[in-house]
């Protein structure tokens, strides 16, 4: 469940898939909002691990993909 302070944000929906069931919304508030933490600090991938991404590359179409971790630490 998520609680939410601060009510009547006005949004606006950029892009939407209703067969993945995601969205990406835009809000202005007005202000540098605070971020959440979404893994423990101490979290690390490991090798053989799978993971999956969604995102907005240059501004492009959201896009989500998988993939496998190969070399945890490699940049």
């Amino acid at each position: 469940m998520i609680n939410c302070s601060e009510k009547d944000i006005p949004g606006e929906a950029i892009d939407y898939d209703f067969t993945n069931d995601v969205g990406l919304i835009r809000i202005r508030p007005g202000r540098r909002l605070a971020a959440s933490r979404v893994v423990p600090p101490d979290w690390k991938p490991k090798k053989g691990m799978k993971m999956f991404t969604v995102g907005c590359s240059h501004g492009h179409d959201a896009t989500a993909w998988d993939t496998t971790i190969l070399e945890p630490g490699s940049t």
